[in-house]
């Protein structure tokens, strides 16, 4: 299943057997995204690798027609008069709908209603709250109707309370975009309050499929007398791209509005990377064969780059030759080790696939870590904090990393700069085994000691004198040493690793000298 925005959502594996000359019905559930719009499903019977039949069909999800109205009983009150407000949910459908929740608020105060309902076939729903303001000033109160977690009405009004300043932005936003294009939001912004004010507009998008990441912001001078208002087109997202968005507008402290829409895509393309070997001499070039499909596995043209790390990481961006869809490079590594490859492909109005491969030459590298000290008690929660590195001390990204043992299980992957941090709370005494592996790396594997707590009241004071300095560093490094007169004894383990060895006297110098997490 493909969503509006051509993201891939759902796949789905049978493998019925069908006898000579018979037919099999296969039924399958989907759950559509939150998103309303036209989906593809595409159906592929192969045996293999190889496709015998491919088809496609398109569903259109809608988002319920339901209204909302809500009225208040003026636009200016008094100090201490109670407030009333109506609102009226609507279902204009012909069908009941379900899973219905309202929320009705006074906004930046504790007074709310929220419940679930639903709503019969062209129905309404009225809903009343009340409300007694404690200090002047402006209020907007709120309307939302939420169809699972997927809000699919609101409604906003505004009004004053003694004197004050307060603007009310409201838009129409739709709920699918095309691609390409400009998205234009229209909005109105009230001067709710009982002067004139003066404030600023502030637009910001983020990409809903990327983190949240932002994509645009802009700001708007906006100056209106009291009871007036004006209308503006707002450019929320230029030139936009296929993918699922949110838009926050704010005006100054005053007002906001916040609303998620879809980009929807022309299609799908699907770039897939290939290399004429895996392994290769130093003196070999790496051929790299580069294949652009639609869904429906026909060849298609778009724009190809291919990029190629060493393994010093230095990137080049190797050329590209061919056309409709087929497409070739050439590179000549220089040092042995593992190179990763990535080929990203482009195309007007499209969700684009890319695709990532490994090639060693010469030989694999290593993938390896700084595990130097790490100091774990068992039902105690500690922090690790792992930067993966190959043996040129370039960091791996995507390297997969696992940790098993003494009552732990748990599998991160590191960031592009090598980086993972694993909170863990050990229940056992024992040890961890760690792995660190990656597809064309040589794979990495130790252990992690958990010990006991220990039962000693550590000061450092070994020498026995009353303070902890120099001297008894000297003194647990003759204990350790075995000279005579420097009595062993078991809580000489101050860095708390099992075993008393020059570690604790490095441990107890960094103590003495106040560097952060040397306690003892």
């Amino acid at each position: 299943m493909i969503s509006p925005d051509g993201r891939i959502i759902d796949i789905i594996r049978q493998d019925p057997y069908l006898t000579p000359l018979s037919t099999e019905q296969q039924i399958q559930s989907f759950l559509p995204a939150s998103e309303n719009g036209d989906y593809t499903v595409l159906g592929m019977v192969h045996a293999g690798y190889v496709a015998t039949s491919i088809m496609q069909q398109t569903m259109s999800v809608e988002i319920p027609n339901v209204t909302i109205d809500l009225f208040t009983t003026g636009s200016f009150f008094s100090l201490g008069e109670t407030i009333d407000i109506k609102a009226n949910f609507t279902n204009t459908e012909p069908v009941e709908i379900n899973n219905l929740t309202y929320v009705i608020e006074f906004m930046n105060t504790s007074s709310f209603d929220a419940d679930m309902i639903t709503l019969p076939p062209s129905s309404s729903y009225t809903k009343n709250l009340s409300f007694t303001p404690s200090s002047e000033g402006s209020y907007i109160a709120k309307a939302t109707l939420l169809l699972g977690f997927t809000e699919v009405a609101s409604r906003s009004i505004g009004f004053a309370v003694g004197e004050g300043e307060g603007l009310l932005i409201s838009v129409t936003n739709e709920n699918l975009y095309l691609p390409e294009t400009d998205v234009i939001v229209p909005a109105v912004v009230d001067n709710i309050g009982t002067v004139h004010t003066d404030s600023i507009l502030n637009v910001t998008t983020y990409n809903q499929l990327e983190d949240f990441a932002q994509m645009y912001t802009t700001e708007i001078p906006v100056s209106l007398d009291a009871s007036a208002s004006t209308s503006l087109s707002l450019t929320v997202l230029p030139d936009v791209a296929p993918g699922i968005y949110r838009t926050n507008i704010l005006v100054g402290d005053f007002s906001a509005v916040s609303f998620e829409y879809t980009v929807t895509a022309e299609s799908t393309i699907f770039t897939i990377l290939d290399t004429d070997k895996i392994y290769y001499n130093l003196t070999e070039p790496v051929i790299i064969n580069t294949t652009v499909n639609d869904i429906l596995f026909n060849a298609t043209e778009a724009t190809v780059n291919v990029t190629v790390s060493d393994p010093t990481g230095n990137i080049t961006y190797s050329a590209v030759t061919g056309s409709s869809g087929h497409y070739q490079s050439v590179y000549y590594p220089t040092i042995n080790g593992t190179y990763e490859i990535m080929a990203t492909s482009s195309k007007n109005s499209h969700r684009t696939y890319n695709d990532e491969v490994s090639v060693i030459v010469g030989e694999r590298s290593i993938l390896t870590t700084e595990l130097e000290n790490i100091n774990i008690k068992y039902n105690e929660t500690s922090t690790i904090e792992l930067h993966v590195i190959n043996e040129l001390k370039n960091p791996v990204g995507n390297a997969i990393i696992s940790l098993n043992g003494s009552g732990v299980t748990t599998t991160k992957i590191t960031d592009v700069k090598g980086n993972v941090s694993f909170t863990i709370t050990p229940n056992t005494v024992g040890t961890i085994q760690l792995k660190i592996e990656k597809c064309g790396y040589a794979t990495y594997t130790s252990t992690i000691n958990i010990h006991d707590a220990s039962p000693f009241s550590l000061n450092g004071d070994f020498s026995g004198d009353g303070t902890t300095n120099a001297w008894d560093i000297t003194y647990l490094a003759r204990s350790i040493a075995g000279i005579l007169g420097y009595e062993v004894l078991s809580s000489d383990d101050i860095s708390g690793d099992g075993v008393v060895d020059i570690w604790d006297c490095t441990y107890l110098a960094r103590a003495i000298a106040g560097v952060p997490g040397y306690n003892v």
